[in-house]
């Protein structure tokens, strides 16, 4: 129930604020998948859900919890906490691959932070790599890119932390959905485990690029176009 009002409060900003543009390279594969994208947005984990017709569980830090009206949100959509001190990381992937071998699809922000501006990535860390091995469940690698001018930055203070926070209001919203990915191996080699982070990371680089370049050359300018429409000048 949770999960479709989310949909539901997703679909009517996307349809009234964003050019939302989505393009899937191929069918999500059924049954549980890992899906991995990029974070250029704190908007992100409210707009993934569009994505699906059945819950996902998406990994996201333990500060957005305690942010008012969303922290209650997520919590009640079953959402994934990722605690910010050191030495919980396996019990975060547990959770995933528990929910995973429950038949569920998980999604994770390899970057784990914010990217530090829109087209550019943090590094990858090793959370979606171990999930993956863990689970052996196929990762679908996802790419944003959207409009720097549609978002606005402030600062988010909860009782435990303040920090960037950086919102979608308006523009393009362009998402490019890749081919699924395996991967098999020790979760326990962290050269090996190091190895598929880069390769996870590169496949949602790969599919943020395809995403600017759509957006580059499909992208209208509907401002200049309403005051073309409406008399009110010239573009």
């Amino acid at each position: 129930m949770i999960f479709k009002t989310h949909k539901r409060l997703a679909k009517t900003f996307v349809r009234t604020m964003l050019n939302y543009d989505l393009l899937m390279e191929a069918p999500l594969p059924p049954g549980p998948k890992i899906i991995v994208v990029n974070h250029p947005t704190t908007s992100d984990p409210f707009l993934l859900p569009l994505l699906f017709n059945d819950p996902v569980y998406i990994l996201v830090t333990e500060v957005a919890f305690e942010v008012p009206v969303l922290g209650k949100l997520m919590t009640k959509a079953g959402h994934i906490s990722v605690p910010r001190a050191r030495g919980t990381g396996g019990q975060v992937i547990q959770a995933a691959v528990d929910r995973l071998k429950a038949g569920h699809t998980v999604a994770v922000f390899p970057e784990g932070v914010i990217s530090p501006q829109i087209g550019q990535f943090s590094p990858p860390r090793s959370g979606a790599a171990r999930i993956a091995l863990q689970s052996g469940a196929p990762v679908i690698p996802v790419g944003i890119h959207l409009d720097p001018d549609g978002c606005v930055e402030n600062t988010i203070t909860t009782d435990s932390y303040s920090g960037l926070a950086r919102w979608v209001r308006r523009g393009s919203y362009y998402l490019t959905v890749g081919k699924a990915l395996e991967f098999n191996g020790n979760p326990e080699d962290h050269e090996y485990v190091r190895q598929v982070s880069r390769r996870i990371m590169d496949a949602v680089e790969l599919q943020t690029n395809r995403s600017e370049i759509r957006m580059a050359t499909t992208h209208i300018s509907w401002q200049p176009l309403l005051r073309r429409i409406f008399g009110q000048g010239t573009a």
